[in-house]
């Protein structure tokens, strides 16, 4: 909150064939009670040891609809080969501290050499009720 942006590294972006939200919805993946599915995700990521059963339901749903993945260097950069020329969701999910940063976006792939330069996300903090 009160630092400057930092580069995503480590964190493994998809280009997907349809958005997240519908991507569960459609497999019938069940939000965390109180939750969206996005908040879901996010919770999934930052108290893994809580929210396992949705994360694991949640990426075998969305991982049936990836089509290309790369994982970011220390820099924040990835380059993915031979993806088609199409519309894809652009997504991924990081946490950071105590909170997460989502990425949920529709791109455009054209012929040739194409750079994404992604903005910084607002990271989503979550409080912790047990302390």
């Amino acid at each position: 909150a009160n630092g400057s942006p930092r580069a995503a590294s480590g964190t493994k972006f998809y280009l997907l064939d349809k958005d997240v939200e519908s991507i569960l919805s459609e497999a019938r993946v069940e939000p965390i009670e109180g939750n969206s599915l996005t908040a879901s995700l996010g919770l999934a990521a930052v108290f893994p040891d809580r929210y396992g059963d949705f994360q694991r339901a949640a990426m075998r749903a969305i991982g049936n609809h990836v089509k290309y993945s790369g994982t970011t260097s220390a820099a924040g950069n990835t380059g993915l080969k031979g993806v088609e020329p199409n519309s894809y969701y652009l997504f991924a999910i990081s946490r950071v501290g105590r909170g997460f940063a989502l990425w949920n976006s529709p791109v455009s792939v054209i012929p040739g050499d194409n750079v994404m330069n992604l903005s910084p996300q607002a990271i989503t903090e979550i409080p912790d009720p047990n302390g």
